[in-house]
Order: C-alpha cells, then sequence, then structure tokens
C-alpha cells in the first residue's frame, strides 16, 4: 500500500513553505477516532499525507470500508488551518501565484479573489445541460428542479459566486465562511457572508447548499442533525 502520496504539481515555492510551517506547527495536534460509521476501531492507513503533504494520514476501515482521516485534527487545530487561511493559500489554483520571488500572501489572495469576483456575471438559470461540466451547472440544475424558495445559505462561501448569482434572481441569500480574506472580499462588494462555520448557524434556511464542504466536517451525527434543523425544504450537497 502507498505510504506517501504529495502532489508538487501545483505549489509554488512559497506554498511548499506554508505546509512546511503548518507540519513543524506545535499548536497542531491530531487525535484517533473510531470509524464514524461502524464504531470500529480495526483500520490501516493508506496515507501519512494529503496531496500537499499536510501531515494528515488516510485510513480504510477494514469492518465497512470507509475511508477517513486518522488520526484527524483536533478541532481546535481544524479552525488553526481553516481561519488562519492556511487552507485557501494553500489549495488556491490561481495561476498568478508563481515562483517569482513574490510571497504567496493573503492580501494576494484578497486582491485576486476581489478581482474575480468584480469581473463575475451572473445569469439567469437555464436549462441544465449535463453532458458538459460549467459554472452555472449547479445553479442551472437547482433552478430547473425547483422555485418554491426564498432564503439560502450557503456554507464554505468560499470566494462568493453563488452570493451573487442568488442575489441576482432575487433570493435571499447569506453565506457563512472561516476564511476571514474572503469574508473581507465578501464585505467590499456588498455581499450578506460573515465569518464562522456550521455550529455558528442558528436560523432556517428555504435552501442550504454545501459545496466542497460535507467531506471536510466531522461527527457526522451531530453534523445531519445541525443541518435537518436548519433546513426548511431543500439540502443541496
Amino acid at each position: 500500500m502507498i505510504k506517501e502520496y504529495i502532489y508538487y504539481e501545483n505549489l509554488s515555492h512559497s506554498q511548499k513553505e506554508l505546509v512546511e510551517n503548518f507540519n513543524n506547527n506545535s499548536e497542531i495536534n491530531y487525535e484517533i477516532i473510531l470509524c464514524e460509521i461502524c464504531n470500529s476501531k480495526d483500520f490501516k492507513t493508506l496515507f501519512n499525507n494529503d496531496r500537499y503533504g499536510i501531515n494528515q494520514k488516510t485510513c480504510y476501515c477494514n469492518q465497512c470500508g470507509f475511508v477517513f482521516s486518522n488520526p484527524r485534527m483536533s478541532k481546535e487545530s481544524a479552525s488553526i488551518f481553516y481561519n488562519s487561511d492556511t487552507y485557501r493559500l494553500l489549495y488556491s489554483d490561481d495561476k498568478s501565484f508563481t515562483d517569482d520571488g513574490k510571497t504567496f500572501t493573503k492580501e494576494m489572495l484578497y486582491k485576486s479573489t476581489l478581482e474575480k469576483l468584480r469581473q463575475h456575471q451572473p445569469s439567469l438559470p437555464k436549462k441544465p445541460n449535463f453532458q458538459e461540466y460549467y459554472d452555472q451547472l449547479y445553479f442551472d440544475f437547482i433552478n430547473n428542479e425547483i422555485n418554491n424558495y426564498e432564503t439560502v445559505l450557503d456554507i464554505g462561501t468560499g470566494k462568493g459566486k453563488k452570493l451573487i448569482d442568488f442575489g441576482f434572481i432575487g433570493k435571499k441569500v447569506e453565506g457563512i465562511e472561516p476564511s476571514k480574506t474572503f469574508n473581507k472580499v465578501h464585505l467590499e462588494l456588498g455581499l450578506n457572508s460573515r465569518v464562522g462555520l456550521l455550529e455558528d448557524i442558528n436560523k432556517q434556511y428555504d435552501l442550504v447548499l454545501l459545496t466542497h464542504v460535507f467531506e471536510h466536517l466531522t461527527n457526522l451525527d451531530e453534523v445531519v442533525n445541525k443541518l435537518s434543523n436548519i433546513t426548511k425544504r431543500y439540502l443541496f450537497i
């Protein structure tokens, strides 16, 4: 079985430094957990690292086949990872960040994201085309299936395009995002967003969105109950 899996293709020099600094951060702790599906402690390690070299192991449950992070970052350590923008800086695919001597900074991430959102042109929903992937496919799919919703919550808002897209068609949309850098962009553009996580939500919405978010969540029983409590009608994952 493969024990090391480090994906270097899109890492700049400064991103590699980010990985090294995070791996050597004494505030980051890991905890061993049981399988969240069957509660088994019978598992084997598949990878010692994530694809970019973060010291996060991936294991396989020998009882039910569930693949999950274990040992995984503690709740406090995960908050450091997401709130500090380490996640956004490391996983960014922005090609403007190159090894030309520049430091890969939050300010660069902020300016790049702000410029991209200013250029984003929302459109009315149309019939989805499942023969190809395009940025608005999720939007076309949702609005082709349902129309009896008014309030929208985007969990893990990211750059904020969904806030613009749903606002454009008159929906009352809110976002919640751990990145203070992205939230700064949202506020600059007058978007309804705040810094936080799933546990910080205490309202109900007609439509709740999780795009590339569910796989980052832990304590799945609690997560499902929370999502059920805040969703009035529709949940899009």
